[in-house]
């Protein structure tokens, strides 16, 4: 399914809007019909860009077709295509053949560095980071560029990176990772996420954080371990930033 996030900031001019796809936690999915599915919801959003936000394979991939299709489909739909290693990739033995090759498709290869990005007009910063839930995250090498007069959208594959901000306040921090648990409990939620542990607070959709900064968690494509969802389908992520300042 696509999850529609509508967020407002008075950063950009009243009346304008970004829309960005995020995908994450493909893990590797060799089915040509799920890519198919997600490069026809992606045209009909027609993004300004997508974020990938790591675990776009497993740890055991090691045929990575599936995933290269994915990808020229994508770029053909949108050429601006931003990527954040997640774990997976870290475990993956062919991990610098993956990257490699992402980026001779055009994908922005976004660990640990950050853009200037314009969209129709509008400037705003887009910054990486590496995995952190493999400590390879530098968050002042993605977001040294950054102008806080610009809208900040920080992207990273675990949501942890929240306690790892060192001073920094990104207006929006994109990430995936929990799966939202796989298995969800009517009332309950996740029973369990990667890093977050039981019953976790964070597991998937918005969160405001005490330093201003909004978290998005995404729960992702795919699934890791076992292959089940409950009550947690399988998602893409249509997030359109609405400006509400002054014309």
């Amino acid at each position: 399914i696509i999850r529609e996030v509508n967020i407002d900031t008075e950063k950009i001019e009243k009346g304008k809007e970004i829309v960005f796809l995020q995908i994450s936690d493909f893990h590797g999915s060799s089915s040509v019909e799920l890519v198919n599915k997600m490069v026809s919801k992606a045209d009909k959003i027609k993004p300004d860009a997508v974020f990938i936000t790591g675990d776009l394979v497993d740890e055991t991939t090691k045929d990575f077709d599936n995933i290269h299709i994915l990808i020229k489909k994508l770029y053909s739909i949108c050429s601006d295509i931003f990527f954040v290693s997640g774990n997976h990739e870290w475990n993956n033995d062919k991990k610098t053949e993956l990257l490699r090759k992402l980026k001779e498709l055009g994908v922005k290869i976004s660990n640990n560095k950050g853009f200037n990005f314009a969209i129709r007009g509008t400037d705003i910063n887009i910054c990486g980071v590496d995995d952190s839930y493999r400590g390879q995250d530098n968050i002042e090498k993605a977001m040294k560029s950054a102008d806080n007069k610009n809208y900040i959208i920080l992207i990273s594959h675990s949501p942890k990176i929240r306690d790892r901000l060192r001073g920094h306040s990104p207006d929006l921090i994109i990430s995936g990772h929990t799966h939202g648990g796989q298995v969800r409990l009517p009332l309950i939620g996740a029973i369990i996420s990667p890093v977050e542990g039981l019953f976790p607070k964070y597991d998937k959709g918005i969160y405001k954080l005490n330093n201003g900064s909004i978290l998005y968690i995404d729960s992702g494509v795919g699934t890791s371990k076992l292959p089940i969802r409950f009550l947690n389908r399988s998602q893409m992520s249509l997030i359109k930033i609405v400006g509400t300042g002054r014309d």
